[in-house]
């Protein structure tokens, strides 16, 4: 089975997808989101505070020279060892809040896919259909929108 007809056969169930396995991927969804978001949180938080590490431990620094526990060589080691650090902290920031976005992108899709299966359920009232589908259509418009624009963010305050 190649992957056109393995894709073709999972995008055929999407509509037959019973209520448990489409609620299911809501709340998979929301878990990682939860996740990916408070990993990015994290990212971020490091990023903020790396001045303010390196100020102390530049501080601590200091104090070993002037108390005579380092001579200024190490010192002077020490401050290039913490510019280095520091930079390092305020660069993860990037690269690990970029894979926080697919990771988000990804359980967004899913939770769309949950809403587009309950839109699609019969068993359902026309009302419900309706607003299962708006909310899918909305999910899937944040999703386009940051993915193909880099400095839109959702932020809840």
């Amino acid at each position: 089975m190649g992957f056109k007809e393995r894709t073709s056969n999972y995008f055929e169930n999407i509509p037959n997808m019973e209520k448990g396995k489409a609620t299911k991927y809501i709340v998979i969804g929301i878990f990682l989101i939860i996740i990916f978001g408070l990993i990015a949180s994290i990212s971020t938080s490091i990023a903020d505070n790396a001045n303010d590490w390196k100020s102390m431990v530049d501080q601590i620094a200091l104090n070993q020279l002037n108390d005579g526990i380092i001579d200024s060589n190490q010192y002077n080691a020490i401050i290039a060892q913490n510019t280095v650090t520091r930079y390092a902290m305020q660069w993860q920031e990037a690269i690990v809040v970029s894979i926080a976005k697919v990771g988000i992108d990804i359980a967004l899709l899913l939770i769309s896919i949950g809403f587009i299966s309950f839109a699609l359920n019969e068993s359902y009232d026309q009302r419900t259909r309706w607003i299962c589908l708006i909310i899918s259509g909305v999910i899937l418009s944040v999703i386009l929108f940051t993915t193909l624009f880099t400095n839109i963010s959702l932020s809840i305050a």
